[in-house]
């Protein structure tokens, strides 16, 4: 199973341009059975319905996680899967007087086992993420999937930070390859966390030229075997 995370930045790219066909050039490069999307801007002036576009294009299921609405339209997560899954959950993990922050948590059936996939974006301020971790854990952990997978932007820009250290531990440590900036990667913002260490095959970073500029990240890219 191919499992990516991505933050598109609204489909506007370092050239300043909003290119919904540019993001869907790389989605379609992923070839991953399902791909965790934030920064999502449902509707542009080219299209009214952006993600149903690029489900269509790509032949996945798309499910919308809106966290606010402004004069561009609906803004949010979402999730683009090829895989049926059994159900899904919204999870409003905003705190009062910060930008609105979701999580979308899917449960699948893959070869008798149940996997728990949570898809988020995090919030800048570290109180912020200290209380989105904790709640998220505990959604983990209620879970009785055999396999767990937590991924997104989380927006934890040192590498030794007290909440990276809560996840290492919980999960124990996971390659976590540079995503931002996307023109020249030093950072690793976006975040893939498994409980099950040993099914993950490969983990990547693709670089392309048209990588580079659709977006102010890299998708981030994992294989795993089930």
């Amino acid at each position: 199973m191919r499992i990516a995370t991505y933050n598109i930045h609204r489909a506007i790219g370092f050239d300043g341009n909003q290119d919904i066909e540019r993001i869907y050039k790389i989605l379609q490069s992923l070839d991953a059975d399902i791909i965790a999307l934030q920064e999502v801007n449902f509707e542009t002036k080219e299209c009214e319905n952006v993600l149903q576009y690029w489900a269509d294009r790509t032949q996945m299921t798309a499910i919308k996680g809106v966290t606010f609405k402004d004069q561009r339209g609906n803004f949010g997560n979402a999730i683009l899967t090829r895989l049926p899954y059994l159900e899904y959950k919204l999870h409003d993990i905003s705190k009062t007087g910060r930008e609105p922050r979701l999580a979308i948590e899917l449960e699948l059936q893959i070869k008798h086992q149940k996997v728990q996939i949570i898809a988020t974006h995090l919030g800048l301020k570290a109180s912020e993420r200290r209380q989105q971790i904790d709640y998220l854990l505990d959604k983990v952990c209620d879970s009785d999937a055999k396999i767990k997978i937590l991924l997104g932007d989380l927006n934890e820009w040192f590498r030794w930070s007290r909440q990276l250290r809560r996840l290492r531990n919980f999960f124990g440590p996971i390659e976590t390859p540079h995503t931002f900036p996307a023109i020249w990667p030093f950072l690793s913002l976006d975040r893939f966390w498994i409980t099950s260490q040993s099914s993950i095959k490969s983990i990547q970073v693709p670089r392309s030229s048209t990588a580079k500029l659709a977006s102010d990240h890299l998708p981030l890219l994992v294989e795993v075997e089930i």
